[in-house]
């Protein structure tokens, strides 16, 4: 790809042209797909007696990398964070309780579920 007096682009492959402005949209294709990011936040402080099961889904994605903020923490022993491989809860990946800071978890494939529980004690952030 060469530019010609920095107006036109010249693609040397397809011996095309293309002059600035262009009139119609011009579609690229990435050179580097781009990472799908998912945010799911409890309230602060979260609420007393939480039972949560969510499904965490890319499609297509090799790996699903969970990362935690620094500040994640819940009643040590009694509120759980848990991240499983199935829909039927039976291949866990972790359960974290207590202070953190949590470590990046990272679940192969492209979908994960996970269950959050509190009691009805302190609730943390």
């Amino acid at each position: 790809v060469s530019a010609v007096k920095g107006l036109s682009l010249k693609v040397d492959a397809a011996e095309c042209y293309l002059r600035f402005p262009v009139s119609q949209p011009v579609h690229w294709e990435p050179v580097v797909a781009s990472k799908t990011k998912i945010i799911e936040e409890s309230g602060h402080p979260y609420q007393p007696n939480e039972n949560v099961k969510k499904r965490i889904h890319i499609p297509g994605a090799r790996r699903l990398r969970i990362e935690f903020d620094a500040e994640c923490c819940t009643e040590g022993g009694y509120d759980h964070l848990c991240f499983f491989r199935d829909e039927g809860l039976e291949n866990m990946v972790a359960n974290l309780d207590g202070q953190g800071p949590w470590g990046n978890l990272d679940i192969d494939g492209d979908t994960a579920w996970f269950t959050f529980t509190s009691d009805d004690g302190n609730q943390f952030w």
